[in-house]
């Protein structure tokens, strides 16, 4: 009767394979702590020097009447912001100005993603 030798675990696992862990675990980790962390926080971080980190997308999910809306239809949470000192990342948008000086413009998270159901709503721009 033959007996199975057991490897030691030092030459089970080799570089190679710890880095490919490494990097798969990266590849799924990321995305899943973006997700998590854009729940958790809710859009608002606070960041250095008493200024509040804002998402753009997470700003813009709420059903807004876009005749007839008043500033009472945006959420508190949103109208909370007005006046305090806010960090947000953005694409500029100014329909009317092509040179190389803009001034004035709105920002959007994504001019290009921010709209798959039709045409951009008011609350995608600030």
């Amino acid at each position: 009767m033959e007996t199975a030798v057991k490897v030691p675990l030092g030459e089970r696992v080799n570089l190679r394979m710890l880095v490919f862990i490494a990097v798969i675990g990266f590849l799924v980790g990321y995305p899943i702590y973006i997700l998590i962390d854009a729940q958790m926080s809710g859009g608002v971080k606070n960041a250095a020097n008493g200024y509040k980190l804002v998402g753009l997308k997470a700003m813009s999910t709420f059903e807004f009447d876009q005749t007839n809306g008043t500033i009472t239809d945006i959420p508190k949470k949103w109208r909370e912001l007005d006046g305090q000192k806010v960090i947000m990342h953005g694409e500029m948008w100014s329909p009317s100005v092509a040179g190389n000086t803009v001034e004035s413009f709105e920002l959007c998270y994504s001019i290009a993603k921010c709209c798959f159901s039709g045409p951009p709503l008011v609350q995608h721009f600030i």
